[in-house]
């Protein structure tokens, strides 16, 4: 079977001559196609993405970092995160137990109910990650520290 390379514009192919190569279809569009990973049968382009779309969002490493020091109940977890809304913090911890990153345990002795949330096996392949990001952190509100501590000794001299 004979392509253009200009007819494969809708496989996200684009060249700048007319080149016609003999390939079967299947083999052309396996050539065409991007690589695309299905984890949890969602589908991201490229490793930065799957791990994004796994532990992105704005609440989702502050738990896990909390996590790492131990289980936590659902209060505890809430009272260490300001602002954070109920429904969020649902949301987010289910979520993350839904990835397998987080267990949740519940203790049916008697009322009120205890939940605990922990991190997985799994999860805890996240530390060096979660410690890497803390770091930065660190270092970004070193810098905005003395960055301000400059401006306010810049501003003192001029007064």
């Amino acid at each position: 079977m004979y392509y253009n390379f200009y007819s494969a514009q809708n496989y996200g192919l684009y060249r700048s001559c007319t080149i016609t190569i003999q390939l079967d279809s299947l083999t052309f569009k396996k050539y065409l196609r991007k690589k695309m990973y299905t984890i949890n049968n969602k589908e991201y382009p490229c490793p930065a993405s799957v791990t994004m779309g796994i532990i992105g969002g704005k609440w989702k490493v502050v738990m896990l970092f909390h996590l790492i020091k131990g289980p936590l109940r659902y209060n505890e977890l809430r009272k260490k995160m300001d602002g954070v809304t109920e429904r969020t913090l649902s949301i987010q911890l289910k979520s993350m137990e839904d990835d397998g990153l987080i267990s949740r345990k519940a203790y049916n002795t008697k009322p009120p109910l205890k939940v605990e949330y922990s991190l997985t096996e799994y999860g805890k392949t996240l530390i060096p990650l979660i410690n890497s990001i803390v770091g930065w952190g660190n270092f970004v509100i070193d810098k905005h520290v003395e960055e301000q501590y400059d401006k306010k000794c810049i501003e003192d001299v001029e007064l």
